[in-house]
C-alpha cells in the first residue's frame, strides 16, 4: 500500500485568524514561537491530498460584527456519549476545532473545557502521548498567562500529526480530519446571518468543493476499515450537492483593437451556489455533522 501522507490535514490554529474578528483584543500581544518536529520528508510513493486548516477556511470571516456563538459548538457533555472508536476519532476532531474556535475568541473557561476533552479523548484513543510533560506545563501556564491559548492549540495540533503519522496510523488521523473539516465547515456556514450571491465568505462554502473531493480521497484510501467505509458513505451525500454547483464566467477583461472594435483578452471563472443549493448544502452539512456528534439541532 502506497504510503499516506495528508498536508495540512487538520489543525487547530483557527484561532490565528479567527482573531481578525475580534481584533479589540490583546491586539499588542507578541506571538511565541511553536517549535514542534518536522514533518518525515515525503517519498515518491506518498500520495498527498491537499485540505486546508480551519485557519485558512475562517480567515475570510473578518466581518467585526461576527459574534461568538457557543451555541453552535459540540456540547461537552457529549463526550461521555462516544464509546467506539469512530465516533471517538471523529469527534476528537470535532472538538479540536471546537476548542480552536472558542480560543480565537478569548473565551477562557470554554477553551479550557475543551482542552480537557481532547485530553481525555486523546487517552480513549491512544495518542495520550501526545500530551508529554512539556505540554502539559504550557497547559498549566494558561491559568498564569504565561503562554496562550492560541500557542498552545497550535503546538498541540502538529504534536498530534506527527504522531500519527510516525506511529503509522493513517487510518485515526483521516477520521480525525474528517471531524475537523465537517465541524468547521458547520460552524463557517452557520455563523453567517443568510444566502448573500456576492458574499465572499459564501464563495467560499462554494469552492470547498475541491476540499471536499480531496478529503473523499483521502479516505478512500482506506475504505476497507468499516469505520471509514461508513464516514464515506455518510460524506457521499454531501457530494451529491457539490455535483451540482457550475463553473460561471466571473470577470472578464477586454480592449479595443487598432481598428475600434472590443476584443476579449482573459476571463476568470469560478464556481457558483445558488440559494436552493445553498440552503441544501447547509441542511445536509447538519445531518451529517449532528449524527457524528449525536445532536438533534440544525
Amino acid at each position: 500500500m502506497k504510503k499516506f501522507a495528508l498536508i495540512l490535514v487538520f489543525t487547530l490554529t483557527a484561532a490565528w485568524t479567527f482573531t481578525s474578528c475580534n481584533k479589540a483584543e490583546n491586539t499588542t500581544d507578541k506571538q511565541e514561537s511553536v517549535e514542534f518536529d518536522e514533518f518525515e520528508e515525503a517519498s515518491s510513493e506518498e500520495t498527498f491530498y491537499r485540505i486546508p486548516s480551519p485557519d485558512e477556511m475562517f480567515s475570510f470571516l473578518n466581518d467585526k460584527e461576527l459574534k461568538y456563538q457557543p451555541e453552535l459548538l459540540n456540547p461537552s457533555a457529549n463526550a461521555d456519549n462516544y464509546i467506539d472508536r469512530k465516533s471517538k476519532e471523529l469527534n476528537f476532531g470535532v472538538y479540536a476545532a471546537d476548542l480552536a474556535y472558542t480560543a480565537s475568541f478569548h473565551q477562557f473557561q470554554g477553551s479550557v473545557d475543551y482542552i480537557n476533552i481532547v485530553k481525555r479523548l486523546a487517552e480513549d484513543i491512544e495518542i495520550s502521548a501526545v500530551f508529554n510533560e512539556d505540554m502539559n506545563k504550557r497547559i498549566k501556564n494558561i491559568f498564569e498567562n504565561a503562554d496562550t491559548l492560541v500557542n498552545v492549540t497550535n503546538a498541540t495540533y502538529y504534536q498530534i500529526v506527527n504522531y500519527l503519522q510516525k506511529s503509522d496510523r493513517n487510518q485515526t488521523l483521516s477520521l480525525l480530519t474528517a471531524g475537523g473539516w465537517i465541524e468547521t465547515l458547520y460552524v463557517v456556514i452557520h455563523i453567517i446571518p443568510e444566502y448573500d450571491e456576492n458574499s465572499a465568505t459564501v464563495q467560499h462554502i462554494a469552492d470547498q468543493k475541491l476540499t471536499f473531493e480531496n478529503l473523499m480521497l483521502s479516505l478512500e484510501q482506506f475504505q476497507e476499515d468499516p469505520a471509514i467505509k461508513e464516514t464515506i458513505d455518510d460524506f457521499k451525500e454531501i457530494g451529491k450537492i457539490y455535483a451540482q454547483l457550475k463553473v460561471v464566467n466571473a470577470e472578464t477583461s477586454t480592449k479595443q483593437n487598432q481598428e475600434g472594435n472590443v476584443v476579449i483578452v482573459g476571463s476568470k471563472s469560478k464556481l457558483h451556489i445558488t440559494k436552493e443549493q445553498f440552503n441544501q448544502l447547509k441542511q445536509k452539512i447538519a445531518e451529517v455533522r449532528n449524527k457524528i456528534t449525536g445532536n438533534t439541532n440544525v
